[in-house]
């Protein structure tokens, strides 16, 4: 819905990585806010999830161009926590040590794995990942769900290759994730 093209499991995203955000969209919602968003039922999350994307629809039959350009202009902002959420999610999934399932063999059986760990601060002795790829990987993340983006790096570590764009591209098998970034 909107300019940023926003969706509900990319609102779940900011709502769980933001608890001020949520706090602030909470009470107009439900009479108690004083759960974090992830320990609502599942009906509530969904409650606000909706409330969120609503928010954000510019669709204005009467206005010029069918959109109405002020809400447009509203929804820059959480068009921008969405992606610093998103791009919090991915560092912490870039940086987190691949560990293989007991009896899954690595691409090559003889060599001991070794965890690998990306950072986000390019130029650091032990970096990966680049800042560009950081950013790509956001944006992948954004358009085609954390699951698509956490499989594709998955399945990157597990054939022992450095977790770049041009290695995790390849990895994604959700539709047009490659293609949008």
């Amino acid at each position: 819905v909107g300019l940023g093209q926003i969706n509900q499991l990319g609102v779940d995203v900011l709502l769980r990585r933001d608890p001020t955000y949520y706090q602030k969209v909470c009470p107009s919602i439900l009479s108690d806010c004083a759960r974090p968003y992830s320990s609502l039922e599942p009906s509530q999350q969904a409650q606000i999830r909706g409330a969120v994307v609503n928010s954000v629809d510019a669709s204005c039959p009467t206005c010029e161009n069918g959109v109405d350009l002020d809400k447009a202009k509203q929804s820059i902002s959480l068009v921008a926590s969405l992606l610093k959420a998103n791009c919090q999610q991915v560092n912490d999934i870039v940086k987190r040590p691949y560990v293989p399932d007991p009896g899954t063999p690595t691409v090559t059986p003889t060599a001991t794995p070794k965890p690998s760990v990306a950072t986000a601060t390019p130029g650091k002795p032990g970096a990966t990942t680049d800042y560009e790829d950081l950013w790509k990987f956001t944006l992948a993340s954004y358009h085609s769900g954390v699951s698509c983006f956490q499989d594709a790096v998955l399945a990157t570590k597990k054939n022992e290759a450095p977790v770049t764009w041009e290695n995790v591209s390849k990895q994604l098998t959700c539709k047009g994730g490659a293609d949008y970034v």
